[in-house]
């Protein structure tokens, strides 16, 4: 209902490699993986898989080490894992970390577009991201856009609910950088 009324929905692929969480198989939703932008490939952890048919992640962007804030009385921020930071940051990775940085992706990109549909916002994020090393990126890393997709994912279908921009199984969508 929420996609319905216009929103666009991002979502982890999850933690284990070779494997997509619910809901990142949901085809209307922008899925994202875990980079790590130190290395320049895909995270270990990254979940990804082909569901239907599908490729997924959609894309990845930086899940590896990332700078976060935490509210002071969390099971997360006070976890023994979890690494403290002077002023209250914190560091995390997971897929989770990157859809956060996808969602403000998305946000930039509806500043500049406010009449985009999720389809539309799906498709053009995944037109301007550049490829990444390893297999289960997706369209590859997110790069901040503004420009409605008119490049090889297609035009977004306006409001029809059909998230374009996933990859045919047996075809890996390997555009590099533009």
């Amino acid at each position: 209902k929420v996609r319905a009324a216009g929103v666009t929905v991002v979502v982890s692929s999850g933690n284990t490699k070779n494997t997509v969480s619910d809901p990142g198989f949901d085809p209307k939703v922008l899925t994202v993986g875990a980079a790590d932008l130190t290395k320049g490939r895909i995270a270990s952890f990254s979940g990804s898989d082909v569901v239907a048919g599908v490729a997924t992640p959609d894309v990845v962007a930086s899940g590896v080490d990332v700078l976060v804030l935490l509210p002071t009385g969390s099971v997360i921020a006070n976890a023994r894992t979890t690494a403290h930071l002077a002023h209250g940051l914190f560091r995390g990775s997971g897929t989770s970390q990157a859809a956060a940085v996808t969602s403000g992706v998305a946000a930039l990109f509806l500043a500049a577009q406010p009449g985009a549909t999720p389809s539309q916002v799906k498709a053009s994020i995944r037109c301007a991201s550049g490829q990444l090393k390893g297999k289960g990126d997706g369209a590859g890393l997110v790069r901040a856009t503004t420009t409605a997709c008119a490049g090889p994912d297609g035009p977004p279908r306006a409001g029809s609910g059909d998230a374009p921009g996933r990859t045919p199984l047996g075809r890996r969508d390997r555009r590099g950088p533009r």
